[in-house]
C-alpha cells in the first residue's frame, strides 16, 4: 500500500474543488488497494462556504479553515503544523496543489507503477491546460542565471512589460508539447506550481520549509531546495492532470499579481543566490 497525501488549498473556488475532490476519489477508486489518499484542505476563502468532505469512500478528507488568506505556500505550511512533522514523513508521497484541477483517471495507479530514475525529490506530471490545449510541464528546464532573475523582477516592474511578457511567453514555449509527444521522463530543473507531486525523501527533509512570499515563485523555491539535496527533479508524462487555471488568482489585479511575483523573486534571489 502507498501513502499519498493531497494538501490543497482553496481560494473562493469552492465549485472546482468539489470537482477535483471528486477527480480523486474517482482515481483512487481505480487504484483501490493499492494506495491510500488523505486530502487535507486549507480553506483560504473570505466567505466560507460548506464543504462535504464525508461523502467519499475511498479517500480521507480533512478541511482546516484560515481566518485570514495566508496565500498558497503560507497555507501549506500551515496544514503541515496541523498534521504533524512525524506524519506528514510517513507519506510515500506529499502533494502540493491549487484546485482548480482534475486528476486523470489513471493518476495514482501511474503514479506508483512508474519505474523512476534514481534520487528522485520532486515529480512533475502532465499538465494540460483545458481549453487552450497548452502543456504546462515541462515548466523550467534549466537553472535561471542572476541576470534571467533580473530581468524577471524588470517584467514583473511594469504592467506594459508583463502584458507582453504573458503573450509572447506562449510562443517560446511551444517545445513542452513536442516534449509531451516524446512520451519520456526527463531531468529538469523545476516543473509548474499548480501541483507539485514531492517523494519521501524530499518531504523527510524539506518538511519544516519556510516559504519567504505571499504567493508565486514556489517552481524556482522547490527546485533550490532539490537542488541543495542532491535530488532530482524530473518530468513524467505517464502521470498527468487537467488543469483549469486561473481560477483565484483572476480575482487580483494585474498590480497586486506583478507585486506578488516581483517580492518572491527578491526574497528567493537573497534566499539562494547571494
Amino acid at each position: 500500500m502507498v501513502d499519498i497525501a493531497i494538501l490543497c488549498v482553496n481560494y473562493n473556488s469552492y465549485n472546482e474543488l468539489n470537482n477535483y475532490i471528486e477527480s480523486i476519489d474517482i482515481a483512487a477508486k481505480i487504484a483501490a488497494n493499492k494506495v491510500f489518499v488523505d486530502v487535507y484542505i486549507a480553506d483560504n476563502s473570505d466567505i466560507k462556504q460548506d464543504i462535504e468532505t464525508k461523502k467519499y469512500a475511498t479517500i480521507n478528507s480533512y478541511l482546516f479553515l484560515n481566518n485570514q488568506n495566508l496565500g498558497y505556500m503560507g497555507a501549506i505550511m500551515q496544514l503541515i503544523k496541523e498534521i504533524g512533522d512525524e506524519k506528514i514523513k510517513q507519506y510515500d508521497y506529499v502533494i502540493f496543489s491549487n484546485v482548480d484541477l482534475l486528476l486523470s483517471d489513471s493518476f495514482f495507479i501511474n503514479l506508483i507503477q512508474t519505474d523512476y530514475p534514481e534520487n528522485i525529490g520532486w515529480i512533475a506530471p502532465r499538465i494540460k491546460t483545458i481549453g487552450k490545449n497548452k502543456e504546462e510541464n515541462p515548466f523550467i528546464m534549466n537553472r535561471p542565471t542572476t541576470f534571467k532573475l533580473k530581468m524577471l523582477k524588470l517584467y514583473y516592474s511594469s504592467s506594459l512589460i508583463y502584458i507582453l511578457y504573458q503573450f509572447f511567453y506562449q510562443f517560446r514555449h511551444k517545445d513542452r508539447k513536442k516534449m509531451t509527444l516524446n512520451n519520456k521522463i526527463i531531468k529538469i530543473y523545476a516543473g509548474h506550481g499548480s501541483i507539485m507531486i514531492f517523494t519521501k525523501s524530499f518531504i523527510y527533509k524539506n518538511y519544516n520549509f519556510n516559504f519567504p512570499g505571499f504567493m508565486y515563485g514556489e517552481e524556482i523555491f522547490f527546485a533550490e531546495l532539490s537542488r541543495i539535496e542532491n535530488l532530482n527533479v524530473i518530468y513524467c508524462p505517464y502521470v498527468s492532470v487537467f488543469n483549469i487555471g486561473g481560477v483565484s488568482t483572476k480575482l487580483y489585479k494585474v498590480k497586486l499579481i506583478r507585486k506578488f511575483n516581483k517580492n518572491s523573486l527578491k526574497l528567493i534571489e537573497k534566499l539562494f543566490y547571494s
